[in-house]
């Protein structure tokens, strides 16, 4: 997919590169491989209606068009997991890298399409140096230049097809052969209409490599928690938190003059970037060797001002906020309430919620011991 030059799309309307905020949702984001694909469909659509005879296998090779497409936009905008090396960690400070919500749904597509695609011989290998060089962080601005004209062009492509679903099951009807309807009814159902879902993976990926999660980390563990008095100013990791955020504002900006940006793909994107940054943010807490009350406060007024300044900014509902609220306020609880708590909030860590007994200063050896206890029998090690 030649996805990387400025002449990928086609809009409907004026583009006006000097305001790029102002970009009106009325544009065409497609790659030109999509619109030659999207022809060729055509060309099938308009053979069923001539030989309607053998509108089945004409069909049949429309889904088969449309799977390789979908498969190989999962494979190389997508689908981390393809190209990342065995070895390589699968939790980084909280964030687990290999987790980039494919549904069940997908899944199952995927899977199927795949099995299918194998008969032919198709080979769908992704060249492991070109997507390192495309995810990594230095590089995102062809990162995602590349993966959001590749998801977006697949998302056409599905849209048109619905667009031509009426006409093509009034050729099966037209000519009594409405017993291969069902082939059409499951095609939209299982292949076409969970292409949706592949946005998800797909900003994720962009979202895991936008900010430095691993600075905003170690600036984190340095902060002392241990304080006597509750002070009114945030601490300098919430900081460096914008900081990211504004630098991924100014990718976001630059590449508007190329491009134009859905609002919606800003808003995921956004969204999975906060997503991350709590999962952090609880990780950081939990390596706090000493904390008091006031320090525990502390660790609430930065995260709501983190929340507050990001929902301001960047425009979005910060997801998840409990997963921090949650843990944060856990340290008040008595020993029965923590240990019920314990028990009913497994997506911690046991390193998480090992840390909230070694904080809480009210703990004796005997109830610290049965705490672990419960966390070694009920909560898997990250």
């Amino acid at each position: 997919v030649n996805s990387g030059d400025s002449h990928i799309f086609k809009p409907l309307l004026e583009f006006n590169a000097t305001t790029p905020h102002n970009v009106t949702q009325t544009f065409l984001l497609t790659a030109n491989t999509t619109l030659i694909t999207l022809k060729n469909i055509g060309r099938y659509v308009q053979f069923m209606i001539s030989l309607p005879t053998i509108a089945l296998e004409l069909f049949q090779f429309i889904c088969l068009l449309y799977k390789f497409y979908f498969s190989v936009t999962n494979l190389y905008f997508a689908d981390l997991r393809s190209f990342t090396s065995e070895a390589a960690p699968t939790e980084i400070h909280g964030i687990d890298v290999h987790d980039m919500s494919y549904s069940t749904e997908l899944n199952e597509a995927l899977s199927q399409i795949y099995t299918e695609l194998s008969l032919f011989n198709c080979d769908l290998i992704p060249n492991s140096s070109l997507l390192h060089y495309y995810l990594s962080k230095d590089n995102i601005l062809i990162s995602f230049r590349q993966r959001v004209v590749g998801i977006e062009s697949l998302i056409f492509l599905s849209e048109q097809l619905l667009i031509l679903r009426p006409t093509i099951e009034l050729v099966f009807r037209q000519h009594n052969l409405e017993s291969d309807i069902t082939y059409i009814s499951d095609f939209y159902s299982n292949i076409v209409g969970n292409s949706f879902g592949l946005r998800i993976p797909v900003y994720r990926g962009i979202a895991r490599y936008s900010l430095n999660y691993e600075q905003i980390f170690q600036k984190m563990i340095t902060t002392k928690w241990d304080i006597k008095e509750l002070i009114s100013q945030h601490n300098q990791y919430v900081d460096l938190i914008y900081k990211e955020f504004e630098h991924i504002i100014c990718i976001f900006d630059k590449i508007s003059f190329t491009i134009p940006i859905p609002d919606l793909v800003r808003t995921m994107v956004f969204e999975d970037c906060s997503s991350f940054v709590n999962k952090v943010l609880v990780e950081g807490f939990a390596n706090g060797k000493k904390c008091t009350h006031q320090g525990r406060a502390l660790m609430l007024f930065d995260f709501r001002e983190f929340v507050a300044e990001i929902e301001k900014t960047c425009k979005i509902r910060v997801p998840k906020m409990s997963y921090v609220e949650d843990y944060i306020n856990a340290y008040y609880l008595d020993d029965d309430e923590l240990d019920k708590w314990t028990q009913a909030h497994r997506e911690y860590s046991s390193f998480q919620l090992n840390a909230l007994s070694n904080c809480k200063s009210s703990f004796k050896k005997r109830t610290t011991n049965k705490f672990l206890n419960l966390i070694d029998k009920g909560t898997p090690p990250h």
